[in-house]
């Protein structure tokens, strides 16, 4: 294959699923204009900004992101608790993906507090599986810093967590998050040890994750 065919090829798949996405982004904006249900327009809100971001259009990922944090914010107040607690979750979910959009932007700086605030509110419901998703992302913000010591500090809370609730999935990352960081600071027998441990795990777990 030639390089010229291989740019046309490229370009032609690129192409594709860039318009599979506006595809997808389309039908969910029509479930927004239709849908009288607040649970189903909030989560056709949330899989938009997520399409936005994986496409790199930020500022409309944000937008329709905090959108459905408004939408949130109103079923977290209902007097039905299981659709509050839903509201609940959702915000909790909802500051996470504005923290991770955020970072991507030149105003990554932005991104901790809402990784914080998705924290804290995630710890106040008791979310073990958010709270360590969370952890991961506060780890990395600060590996991309350049503060190793911070991701390291992160990455053990993560661990814990996993070892607490008996998650291998989570204990995993983590062990890949603080191997990740050993490597960056050139501690490889460390590196390596954390690395091999997350390997074996997954290992050992086959394809259920």
């Amino acid at each position: 294959m030639t390089y010229k065919t291989l740019i046309i090829t490229a370009t032609f798949l690129l192409s594709n699923l860039s318009l599979s996405a506006q595809n997808e982004i389309d039908s969910l904006k029509a479930i927004i204009n239709s849908e009288q249900h607040d649970t189903l327009r909030m989560d056709a809100l949330l899989r938009i900004s997520k399409e936005y971001r994986s496409a790199g259009k930020f500022d409309q990922a944000l937008d329709y992101c905090n959108q459905a944090l408004e939408l949130l914010q109103v079923l977290a107040s209902s007097s039905n608790n299981v659709i509050a607690k839903a509201g609940r979750i959702g915000i909790i979910r909802a500051y996470h993906r504005l923290g991770a959009t955020v970072k991507k932007t030149n105003e990554h700086s932005k991104a901790v507090p809402y990784f914080f605030k998705a924290l804290q509110l995630a710890e106040n419901e008791s979310l073990n599986e958010e709270m360590g998703s969370i952890m991961s992302s506060i780890g990395w913000y600060y590996y991309g810093q350049g503060d190793y010591p911070k991701a390291l500090e992160y990455g053990f809370k993560q661990l814990k967590l996993g070892e607490e609730i008996e998650d291998e999935w989570r204990i995993a990352s983590a062990y890949n998050d603080i191997g990740v960081v050993y490597k960056r600071q050139m501690q490889h027998t460390k590196a390596i040890a954390y690395l091999c441990k997350s390997v074996r795990l997954c290992e050992e777990n086959g394809e259920t994750w």
